[in-house]
This record gives C-alpha cells, sequence and structure tokens, in this order.
C-alpha cells in the first residue's frame, strides 16, 4: 500500500501536470492586429465547439463545420484550446482520441 505522502506526490503531480499542459493557439487570417481574445475587453466567441479526433489526431470524428462572421469583410479569429477536460481525455485515452476546445471570435 502506499503510503499518504506518495498518494499526495503522486496526485499532486498529475495535477500539476494537467495545469501546465493547457495552452492555446489564435489563429489570425490576413491582419497584424491583436487578437481579439487577448483584449481586456472583449465579447464572448460567436462561436465555441469541441472538436475530437482519433488515432494520434490523424482522423477528424466529425466534418469540419463551416462558420462566417456577419458582414463578410471581417476574418474570424480561431482560437484552438486544450482545456484541463481535454487534457484528462489526452492522458487516458490520449493515442485513441484527442480533443481540443475551439472558439470562433469575429472583429467588430
Amino acid at each position: 500500500m502506499l503510503s499518504l505522502i506518495r498518494k499526495s506526490t503522486i496526485l499532486g503531480s498529475i495535477l500539476i501536470f494537467l495545469v501546465l499542459n493547457c495552452h492555446s493557439t489564435a489563429v489570425i487570417y490576413k491582419e497584424p492586429v491583436i487578437p481579439v481574445a487577448n483584449t481586456e475587453k472583449h465579447s464572448p466567441p460567436e462561436e465555441k465547439l469541441n472538436q475530437g479526433s482519433y488515432v494520434f489526431g490523424i482522423y477528424p470524428s466529425s466534418p469540419a463545420q463551416e462558420i462566417s462572421c456577419p458582414g463578410g469583410a471581417n476574418y474570424p479569429e480561431v482560437v484552438m484550446t486544450t482545456g484541463v477536460w481535454d487534457s484528462v481525455i489526452h492522458i487516458l485515452i490520449g493515442g485513441v482520441y484527442t480533443r481540443k476546445t475551439v472558439e470562433i471570435y469575429c472583429k467588430k
């Protein structure tokens, strides 16, 4: 049996790994400006969805959704985030299924 200290050390290590594994990537198309998601006062995302894939991210679990911003001239900003639950899924079944949270912002 593991001692209480050893159990808490293992649990603490897992929690630190989950927190450090969370990251986000902003994809900005054709405009050299500050990302909408990084500004202090930004509107909520136009769309927020989960995107999954199988076999190390090679095969998507569903077809890609087409999303356009109102007005046509505005280019969307896509923020892909690996959150805590995404990391838990990755740790448990990472090679089989992976998931990312995707947020789409439209510049106004």
